[in-house]
């Protein structure tokens, strides 16, 4: 149960007797096709982590009637909402074929985020993107009636990934500012002196990425692992003991750090709100971790205009070949054909274009590529 657990996403910075513990207080369940798992209107005080099979969310709506909102599977999570505010269940969750969940009370939920501020963070983005799902679906519905006054662009929604460093971030004004705010962060919490800890990350951080490039395990498997040896690294420059929840402060430092890190770059905070507006979906499809991401976004003000912030965690999939933005399309349950991509990487690009997107190179006009190629972030809405 404990590595079915850390396969759902909101609970990945959990550590293993944190896991362990949270199995045992939950309560598993077996629903058969066509069983409700909650009722829209019943009271909220648990939610389902579900283990196999599949969902429906609807949602009785009048005139309308039944809405669907979504369908979910397997190491996802329903029910959340209501065991964080309490109020009666907004929609009804059937299952679809034989489906087993895990029930955890709102009790076990709470002490988790008390003990674990990065699982709130993750819990907060997926209820986000839900939110935002359903608020497109009721826009949806609403242009049904309207089809004459819809916009050939609206009309015609495509779905834009965005790689993060040198799309959206400018790397290079990154180091400095993460040297001084992990003294900031560590030094009260770890001791040691508060200038030794900058030179210390900068040390372990050169470390982690050089083994990043032979990581010998999938994502999931590795990034934990190169977060804790990069916290014991960084402790041992500055001499300090290595807390024994290494991997729980490691993450909690990067999520800490990274939404205060401001490096965007040129434009992109009115780009991106203006692809927005004129009705582009947005994601990242990036080769970092999702949760450092959306603590970048965050910092520039614009993680809101993104349905989902995707890193190689997230999919499970390091960003080396076609299989890569395949998964990410299985995913966000996006076609192909609806699929733009942006990188200042060509063999991403390459990738990319062998997965079905249309592929833009982010290079000083004139660059010769394969790939159509855009100056600045600010020139693809005319492109699309």
């Amino acid at each position: 149960m404990r590595t079915q657990l850390a396969e759902v996403e909101i609970f990945r910075p959990l550590p293993d007797d944190a896991l362990e513990a949270l199995a045992m207080r939950g309560k598993r369940h077996r629903y058969t096709a066509g069983k409700v798992l909650m009722r829209q209107g019943d009271p909220s005080e648990t939610m389902h982590v579900l283990l196999t099979g599949r969902v429906r969310v609807e949602r009785e709506q009048s005139p309308e009637g039944k809405v669907l909102l979504a369908e979910l599977g397997a190491n996802e999570v329903v029910g959340e909402i209501g065991v964080l505010d309490h109020a009666p269940r907004s929609a009804t969750v059937t299952a679809i074929e034989a489906t087993e969940t895990l029930e955890l009370h709102a009790t076990a939920l709470a002490v988790v985020l008390i003990q674990y501020p990065a699982v709130a963070a993750i819990l907060l983005r997926t209820l986000s993107r839900r939110l935002r799902g359903a608020d497109d679906l009721v826009e949806q519905r609403g242009n049904r009636t309207r089809a004459h006054h819809v916009s050939p662009t609206s009309a015609m929604t495509k779905c834009i990934f965005l790689d993060a460093a040198g799309v959206l971030l400018d790397t290079s004004v990154m180091p400095a500012q993460w040297q001084r705010l992990i003294a900031e962060f560590l030094a009260p919490r770890l001791g040691g002196e508060p200038s030794a800890w900058g030179p210390a990350n900068a040390y372990a951080i050169d470390r982690m990425w050089a083994r990043y490039r032979d990581p010998g395990g999938t994502p999931r498997e590795t990034h934990g692992r190169l977060r804790r040896l990069w916290l014991r690294e960084m402790c041992e420059k500055v001499g300090v003991p290595t807390p024994r929840d290494a991997g729980a402060v490691a993450e909690e430092t990067r999520a800490w750090v990274a939404a205060r890190v401001s490096a965007p770059m040129p434009g992109v905070a009115g780009a991106t709100r203006s692809l927005r507006a004129r009705g582009f979906r947005l994601f990242t499809s990036t080769a970092q971790e999702s949760l450092e991401i959306s603590g970048y976004l965050k910092a520039i003000g614009i993680c809101e205009l993104f349905d989902e912030t995707y890193g190689t965690d997230i999919i499970d999939r390091w960003k080396t070949n076609a299989a890569f933005y395949r998964k990410i399309l299985e995913h966000a349950r996006v076609r192909a054909e609806d699929a733009v991509t942006v990188d200042d990487q060509e063999r991403c690009l390459d990738w990319a274009k062998r997965a079905g997107f249309r592929t833009f190179l982010l290079a000083p006009s004139g660059a010769a590529s394969s790939h159509e190629v855009i100056g600045s972030l600010s020139e693809l809405a005319e492109r699309l």
